[in-house]
């Protein structure tokens, strides 16, 4: 009977750790599905490799063959060098993919960890399980 209850709390242990497992791959997921999600926002809105518009209360910026141009309702004028807005989004687009990057390494080495953890899961369950097969077989 001491041996059952020896198992019962083993196996407790066994679903408070799967438990916690199933609870950190749900952060990382949800983190990696909204940094991925903001990465991909940042960059349909500028797309600083191809030719993009931007439409601001002082009129509309576009950008083409690497060239900038500040156009309102009278004129269009050429910008030799993009404003500091276009700076600041590049930026961001650089500083998601940096966050991005990170959090897929992130995923990776957690990935690493739960095989880990489910190998040395399987050897405490078959310890478990070959103390209880070597306890019944002594009591017979």
């Amino acid at each position: 009977m001491l041996g059952s209850s020896k198992s019962l709390q083993s196996l407790s242990l066994y679903n408070a750790q799967l438990n916690r497992l199933e609870r950190e791959n749900k952060v990382l997921k949800y983190i990696t599905l909204f940094l991925l999600f903001l990465m991909l926002t940042l960059l349909a809105v500028s797309s600083f490799s191809a030719s993009w518009t931007i439409t601001s209360a002082g009129g509309t910026v576009y950008k083409t063959d690497g060239m900038y141009w500040s156009c309102t309702l009278k004129s269009c004028a050429y910008q030799s060098r993009p404003s500091g807005w276009h700076e600041t989004v590049r930026y961001l687009v650089y500083l998601m993919w940096m966050l991005l990057l990170g959090t897929l390494t992130l995923s990776i080495c957690s990935l690493f960890i739960i095989i880990f953890r489910v190998t040395t899961i399987f050897a405490f369950l078959y310890m478990i399980t070959e103390k209880d097969f070597n306890q019944q077989a002594g009591d017979l």
